[in-house]
């Protein structure tokens, strides 16, 4: 038997997850992003799903979103036999590039619904 110690997040991570949810996020895409950004060696979906607490279709959907955007990278492990695929997965991108990311999506939402509020004024008057 293997001696492990898996990494969980805390209260200040489902925090920081409610936060970026708030702006626009899905959770489970942020909780892998978080989660992943903690931990600074590659670990598997099943470490991401003990811990970070999360089913093991939420981490696929997490994991693909990320993937999509180009945040993660997916390394299989040679030789792993099982019934699913075994990857390691981490980071691609610093957090703090994928913040900027979220930040410009959101600037360009704002100044998109400002411009809409101000047709919408000029309509009205």
């Amino acid at each position: 038997m293997k001696d492990t110690t898996i990494k969980t997040l805390d209260e200040k991570d489902f925090e920081t997850i409610k936060s970026l949810k708030k702006y626009g996020l899905d959770r489970k895409l942020a909780t892998v992003v978080i989660f992943l950004g903690l931990n600074k060696e590659p670990v598997t979906s099943r470490t991401i799903e003990s811990g970070a607490r999360m089913a093991q279709s939420e981490v696929s959907l997490g994991i693909s979103a990320a993937s999509r955007k180009g945040w993660i990278t997916r390394t299989p492990i040679p030789g792993a036999a099982s019934h699913r695929p075994t990857n390691l997965y981490s980071l691609a991108v610093p957090i703090k590039t994928i913040l900027e990311e979220l930040e410009q999506i959101i600037v360009e939402t704002e100044t998109e619904r400002k411009s809409s509020f101000a047709k919408l004024k000029k309509i009205v008057n």
